[in-house]
């Protein structure tokens, strides 16, 4: 995961990139991902198409990358949480710092992200990295799975789907409820999930 963190720090969109993005979340907002071409992208952008490939192969590296880019970012605010929440937190103060840092990203990144969510391989990606996440955090959360009663893969997966589930309604819902109120909801469904299975 460090390596992600890495890469998050590393790459800092600039004007350009900035102009890509808000214009392929203009058109996907509009028409499905599949069937946006490099033109209409840089025209949007209002950039030239020689800049375009100067910096990415085709269309279909750059929706990659910043694909990428998020994901990056959602790791990288999941994994700076812990520091802000304080090293003698308990696990449902880590658990909120997370969940909020999270959050914060995903509503950044709204517009783009609600066109990456129509694709079932980008949630999968999605479900991926919040169990990898996780995973790598249950010592740190306090949580003492035991085994016996309910094997901690089956918890990790449970609640990454769940996550992910909840939030990509949440992009499409017309009226989305807010931050504040989500992060207290997922909250409570994070830490009642696990804590069924804890001690």
């Amino acid at each position: 995961m460090g390596s992600m963190t890495q890469a998050a720090q590393r790459h800092q969109p600039d004007r350009i990139d900035l102009q890509l993005r808000r214009a392929l979340a203009e058109i996907g907002a509009r028409t499905p991902l599949e069937q946006l071409t490099a033109a209409q992208l840089v025209r949007r952008a209002r950039i030239g198409r020689s800049t375009f490939y100067r910096r990415h192969a085709d269309l279909g590296a750059y929706v990659e990358s910043v694909r990428a880019d998020v994901l990056n970012e959602v790791a990288s605010a999941f994994q700076s949480a812990q520091d802000d929440a304080g090293p003698d937190a308990g696990r449902y103060s880590v658990i909120a710092e997370r969940v909020s840092a999270v959050l914060q990203v995903i509503h950044h990144h709204a517009d783009l992200l609600r066109l990456f969510c129509r694709d079932t391989s980008f949630q999968n990606r999605c479900r991926t990295l919040t169990a990898e996440l996780m995973a790598a955090d249950l010592d740190q959360l306090g949580a003492g799975l035991d085994a016996r009663y309910c094997p901690p893969e089956h918890v990790l997966a449970f609640v990454s789907h769940g996550l992910v589930g909840v939030l990509s309604r949440w992009l499409h819902h017309p009226a989305p409820e807010d931050v504040d109120d989500l992060a207290f909801h997922l909250v409570t469904l994070i830490s009642g999930a696990t804590t069924d299975f804890i001690e």
